[in-house]
């Protein structure tokens, strides 16, 4: 799952919570407890797939990157793209460029973040799948799966405690 997709449906997740507790609570409008529930558990359970399913695929990158199904490539970071977040503060993303078969190529991280980071000319590791093709900065894996892990944690605890509460038991 692309890292934008992850971002999308997990900020629709909390939205959709958000929005729940605000009618429920700001508007005076009484749901039924059970839609409440409904509600919290589709938010916070989307949240927790989304994170652990994240974070599985970056160790799974991480393990094949010591495989011999890739090759390691030296590369090294040449620009960085830049996009307005919807807060409007600029997110940078590092651009690679490698160089594989004779030929030079270059690769858009998937990790964005509000300060450049790395600067241009720090040299990276770039895995290439033999068998899909597929491409990724094993540098980049770290800040996946440390974020993912956050995001599938929280959803996790947010759904145990929502369970607790639904239950009576808290």
């Amino acid at each position: 799952m692309k890292e934008r997709t992850k971002v999308i449906l997990t900020f629709i997740a909390v939205v959709g919570f958000m929005l729940a507790v605000i009618i429920t609570f700001f508007m005076g409008i009484k749901w039924p407890d059970w839609l409440v529930y409904v509600v919290a558990y589709i938010a916070f359970g989307t949240m927790a797939f989304i994170g652990i399913a994240g974070y599985i695929k970056s160790c799974k990158n991480k393990r094949i990157s010591k495989s011999s199904e890739v090759a390691i490539l030296r590369g090294k970071i040449v620009d960085h793209a830049v996009r307005r977040d919807d807060d409007m503060s600029d997110l940078y993303a590092p651009i690679y460029e490698y160089y594989y078969n004779g030929e030079t190529h270059r690769l858009k991280s998937d990790v964005a973040t509000s300060k450049k980071g790395r600067e241009v000319g720090t040299e990276v590791k770039i895995a290439y799948r033999y068998e899909t093709g597929e491409v990724f900065c094993v540098d980049d894996l770290k800040h996946k799966k440390g974020i993912d892990l956050v995001f599938g944690i929280l959803g996790i605890a947010a759904v145990v405690l929502i369970a607790l509460k639904h239950t009576g038991i808290l």
